[in-house]
C-alpha cells in the first residue's frame, strides 16, 4: 500500500496519496502570496498522480481555549523566574503571563476538554486523507516593531486579530494534538524571506533528510534551501518568513525516528527544494 510509509514515496508517483487542503482556520483572511505558493504547490503534487481535496469539515480551532492553556502555562512555568530575571525578559512573555495567572482551574480544565475534541476531530480527517496541508503562516514576517501581546496582524489592509488569530493560526492546533509537521520552503515571497510549508501525516516525527526529486515540479529554490524541523515538544517550529505550505500527519507520537521526511525526497522537489 502505497500510502503507508515505504520506498515509493520517494519516486515521482504519487498515485493514490490523498492530500487534505485546509486554508483556512482561526484566521479570517490569507495573503495572496501565501495562497499562490501553497496551491502552486497542491498542483505540482496533484500532477504526480496525488488526489487533492479541500477539507470543508467545519472544526472549531479551539483559538480560546488554546490560548488559555498557552498563557497559563507561562504563568506558571516562568513564574520561578520573575524575581531575578523580571527586568530582563520579554515584554510579550510577561504580559502573556500576566493574563494567563487570570484564568481558573475550570478555565484550564475546559481547555483540556477542548483540547481532546480538536485531537479527536483533526484525527477523523486522516480517515479520509493520508496527509493534510496548510499555508505555515497566514502572511510573511511582521515588522520588527509588532507588538505580539497587543497589535493586530494586517493582511491587505484589514485587520485579523492577534497574532494566533490572524498569523500563527495554523501552528498552534497541531501543537495542541501532537501530530507530526514538517515545514518545507516553496518560493522567496514577494516582500522578503523564504518561503515554507508544513506537512504533516500519521506516524513519529523524523530528522530531517536532504530532499531530491517531489519539489522540482514548482520552481527552484535559493542555494541553501531544504526543510525546516525542530525537534519541539509537539511539531516543528518555522521561521517568521512562510508563506508556503505546510503538511501534516496523523498520530500522536513524541519520539524521534529517522523516518519519513527521508522517503517524500520527491514532494520537496517538487516545490523546488
Amino acid at each position: 500500500d502505497k500510502r503507508q510509509l515505504s520506498p515509493a514515496l520517494m519516486g515521482e508517483d504519487l498515485s493514490g496519496i490523498r492530500i487534505g487542503y485546509i486554508e483556512l482556520t482561526a484566521n479570517p483572511r490569507i495573503a495572496g502570496d501565501v495562497r499562490t505558493n501553497t496551491r502552486a504547490s497542491l498542483a505540482a503534487w496533484e500532477a504526480m498522480g496525488a488526489e487533492v481535496e479541500e477539507v470543508t469539515d467545519k472544526i472549531d480551532w479551539i483559538e480560546y481555549e488554546g490560548r488559555v492553556l498557552y498563557q497559563a502555562g507561562f504563568a506558571v512555568t516562568c513564574a520561578q523566574y520573575l524575581p531575578k530575571w523580571q527586568n530582563q525578559m520579554d515584554p510579550v512573555t510577561l504580559a502573556f503571563m500576566e493574563r494567563g495567572a487570570k484564568f481558573t482551574l475550570a478555565d484550564f480544565r475546559n481547555a483540556q476538554f477542548a483540547r481532546t475534541t480538536l485531537f479527536r476531530k483533526i484525527q477523523s480527517l486522516f480517515e479520509r486523507y493520508d496527509f493534510l496541508v496548510t499555508p505555515t503562516n497566514a502572511r510573511t514576517a511582521l515588522d520588527v516593531t509588532h507588538d505580539a501581546a497587543n497589535d493586530e496582524v494586517v493582511i491587505d489592509g484589514v485587520k485579523c486579530g492577534i497574532t494566533r488569530q490572524g498569523w500563527t493560526s495554523y501552528q498552534y492546533p497541531f501543537n495542541l494534538t501532537g501530530h507530526p509537521a514538517l515545514g518545507l520552503r516553496h518560493r522567496w515571497p514577494t516582500d522578503l524571506g523564504p518561503d515554507r510549508g508544513q506537512m504533516g501525516r500519521r506516524d513519529r516525527r523524523a530528522a530531517p533528510g536532504r530532499p531530491s526529486g517531489a519539489g522540482a515540479a514548482v520552481g527552484s529554490a535559493p542555494t541553501g534551501g531544504g526543510v525546516t524541523y525542530c525537534e519541539s515538544d509537539y511539531y516543528c517550529i518555522y521561521d517568521n518568513s512562510c508563506a508556503s505550505p505546510s503538511i501534516r500527519r496523523s498520530g500522536r507520537s513524541r519520539s524521534t525516528s529517522a523516518g519519513w521526511i527521508s522517503l517524500l525526497p520527491a514532494w520537496c522537489s517538487a516545490i523546488g527544494i
